[in-house]
C-alpha cells in the first residue's frame, strides 16, 4: 500500500525531492559480517588476482570466491585434450584462503572465437540472417 502512490502519482515519483542526509560513522551497531558476502578472481586473465594476498584474503573469514573459468584457462585446447593446470592452481589458492570456490563458467568456444577478445560477443541472429 505505502508504494500505491507511485502508480497513481507517477509524476511525484520522478520529482526531484531535496533531502538531508547524516552519517554518523561513529555509531556503533552491529558488526559488518563480510563473511557473508562473497568475492569474485578472475575474467580477464589466467593468474589468480590475489595469490601474493593469500593471508590477508584469509583474514576476511570469507565464505565464497567466485571464479570466472574462462578462455584464458584453455582447458580444452583440442579435441579430446584437458588442461586442468592453470585452473587447478586458481582454485588451489582460493582454497588456501579458507573459502568455497564457486565456478562461473563462461567459456567462448574457440571455434567461435579464435581470438581470446573480451570485447566481441555472439549477437543473436533470426533465420533469416538478420539481427
Amino acid at each position: 500500500m505505502n508504494k500505491l502512490w507511485l502508480l497513481l502519482f507517477p509524476a511525484l515519483a520522478l520529482a526531484q525531492v531535496e533531502a538531508n542526509l547524516a552519517v554518523d560513522a561513529g555509531a556503533l551497531r552491529e558488526p559488518m559480517e563480510i563473511g557473508r558476502f562473497a568475492l569474485g578472481q578472475g575474467g580477464r586473465s589466467d593468474r589468480p588476482i590475489f595469490d601474493q594476498q593469500v593471508d590477508a584474503v584469509r583474514s576476511l573469514h570469507v565464505k565464497l570466491i567466485r571464479l570466472f573459468v574462462q578462455e584464458y584457462f584453455d582447458v580444452y585446447p583440442k579435441p579430446g585434450t584437458y588442461n586442468w593446470e592453470t585452473l587447478d592452481k586458481a582454485i588451489d589458492t582460493i582454497l588456501e584462503t579458507g573459502a568455497k570456490p564457486l565456478l562461473s563458467i563462461c567459456i567462448k568456444p574457440r571455434l567461435l572465437y579464435p581470438v581470446i577478445d573480451q570485447d566481441k560477443s555472439i549477437r543473436a541472429v533470426t533465420a533469416n540472417g538478420k539481427n
